[in-house]
């Protein structure tokens, strides 16, 4: 095996050769984009892709808890033959490398965190990624039931100077947010989620929040940050049209559903920024100006459909 500065390299070739008689062949350098954890690619002497997703960032409630979450969704998502990681294994209790972890096939390609030359093409093509989620199958693999992230108490974030827009989001989402039958939902699914082979989307990844819900949060999580991902470009014009596209294949969606997002991410918009690893152009500022956009749009929409 060449050699590697990889810290855990020689934990995951044990951990390999207590599941058979595979090695590591090579192994490459962390993959950006996880806020959670530590992902590391590496190939077996077989030429397999594998991937270990280690949670080592000693981040408060995340660990033992995400490892099970995360395989579970897995699973279920092999079950119903979603383009997603394969499981190899779990490691809930971190004793193969210290800390929780897990073991993957990793798939071709690579996020896109914005849209390049070709914007609307990238648009279409994370449309299309959902609406193979979208329908698929209800796995019969075991899953937890979708939870609202959205805290018992809607402040007004701390950089806003619109403490009234805040009042109608708190009303609004207050109200009944109507909703479709439970399905297999990926729960986070955005743009450095999903993988890209040339022009086209090859697999989503990070399945840590996969459960059963509605499908009209991954509707809007994904539009949302689609209007969050690059100042150069009309974002609000770009998750409009991803929306068409997903509605024009049958998927239902309906405003509140953006506020819901909304209010549960606009109090951190710094955590957006991970899309500026990948080449977007981002700030604090254009990210939070852009909640309050699509907040505004939201609302608007609430009022025109009532």
């Amino acid at each position: 095996m060449p050699a590697a500065t990889e810290p855990y390299t020689g934990q995951l070739g044990r951990w390999l050769a207590d599941l058979g008689s595979l090695q590591i062949d090579s192994i490459g350098p962390r993959l950006f984009g996880a806020t959670t954890a530590t992902i590391i690619p590496f190939v077996t002497d077989d030429q397999t892709a594998m991937v270990a997703k280690i949670y080592d960032r000693e981040i408060d409630g995340v660990g033992t808890d995400d490892v099970v979450r995360d395989a579970a969704a897995m699973r279920a998502a092999s079950e119903v033959h979603l383009n997603t990681p394969a499981l190899i294994d779990a490691d809930p209790a971190g004793e193969r490398v210290g800390y929780p972890a897990l073991l993957m096939t990793r798939l071709d390609g690579a996020p896109r965190a914005f849209g390049g030359d070709e914007p609307e093409r990238w648009v279409d093509g994370l449309a299309d990624a959902l609406i193979d989620i979208a329908s698929a199958p209800v796995p019969t693999s075991p899953l937890p039931s979708y939870r609202s992230w959205v805290p018992e108490n809607v402040t007004t974030p701390v950089w806003s100077t619109r403490p009234a827009l805040w009042d109608e989001i708190r009303s609004a989402i207050a109200a009944d947010t109507p909703s479709s039958p439970p399905r297999l939902i990926h729960r986070d699914f955005h743009q450095l989620n999903v993988l890209w082979s040339g022009s086209s989307p090859s697999g989503t990844v990070d399945w840590v929040n996969g459960c059963l819900g509605p499908i009209e949060s991954d509707v809007s999580t994904c539009r949302v940050n689609i209007a969050l991902a690059d100042q150069r470009y009309d974002g609000v014009a770009l998750a409009d049209r991803f929306l068409r596209r997903c509605q024009d294949a049958g998927l239902p969606w309906h405003p509140s559903w953006d506020l819901d997002f909304i209010a549960g991410a606009a109090h951190e918009p710094h955590v957006f920024l991970v899309g500026r690893d990948f080449g977007a152009d981002m700030t604090i500022e254009s990210v939070s100006a852009t909640f309050e956009t699509m907040a505004t749009q939201a609302l608007d929409a609430l009022t025109t459909s009532r």
